[in-house]
């Protein structure tokens, strides 16, 4: 069972921005399904460092051409990307803090699901032009 479905609607039509985007999703789904089956708390570690780092890599991605190619909106976009990574470290905390034990809940997916596609349908959405216009799709 997924938390979040993935559909055309969420593409950028950049290839490797999409993919890295369903990884995402992929891993919201993992966090999703280890929480609701009751795994051990080392599983839903795992999963969440997964989360945090792969964030930062796609956050790296995308960064590396706003740079690459001037664009506009790039402190804005970054700061976005900031306040994410600040926001899932902050659970990551809780979580350890709490041992695992209720530190993970309905609101933390809510947020990565609401989140993700508030930026993907929002801030991605700006850089898409930029981006086919130097090349990339």
């Amino acid at each position: 069972m997924n938390f979040i479905d993935w559909n055309d609607s969420y593409s950028v039509g950049i290839r490797a921005i999409d993919n890295q985007h369903k990884g995402l999703v992929d891993l919201v789904n993992q966090l999703y399904n280890s929480m609701r089956e009751g795994k051990e708390r080392a599983i839903l570690e795992d999963i969440i460092e997964k989360l945090v780092q792969y964030t930062q890599i796609h956050f790296t991605y995308e960064e590396a051409f706003f740079k690459k190619f001037g664009y506009e909106k790039t402190d804005e976009h970054t700061r976005e990307h900031q306040e994410f990574i600040d926001e899932i470290i902050a659970f990551k905390r809780k979580f350890n803090r709490n041992k695992g034990e209720g530190a993970l809940s309905i609101e933390m997916l809510q947020f990565l699901s609401g989140w993700l596609f508030a930026h993907i349908k929002g801030a991605d959405r700006d850089y898409i032009k930029c981006f086919h216009d130097h090349g990339l799709k």
